[in-house]
């Protein structure tokens, strides 16, 4: 287990986070108030679960993951046209 606690360790969980993602390990994530948390699974899937006040984690998530989501490839149609 290890405990992020404070804006200094912001690169020491990206760097976690990172090699957990890159090696495909099971991570468990929760945020400090308990209201957030993450579920990584070695099965390749990911879920988020936070309380109710909590929706705006989504669109920051979402933010988040945007820049290394790569765009559908496109048909040899779609590309002449």
């Amino acid at each position: 287990m290890h405990i992020f606690d404070t804006r200094e360790d912001l690169d020491a969980f990206i760097s976690v986070l990172s090699v957990g993602l890159f090696f495909v390990w099971g991570l468990e994530l929760v945020g400090k108030g308990r209201s957030l948390a993450m579920t990584i699974s070695h099965d390749e899937w990911i879920e988020y679960r936070f309380a109710r006040g909590e929706e705006s984690v989504i669109s920051s998530f979402e933010k988040l993951i945007a820049p290394s989501l790569r765009p559908a490839a496109q048909t040899p149609t779609e590309a002449a046209s």
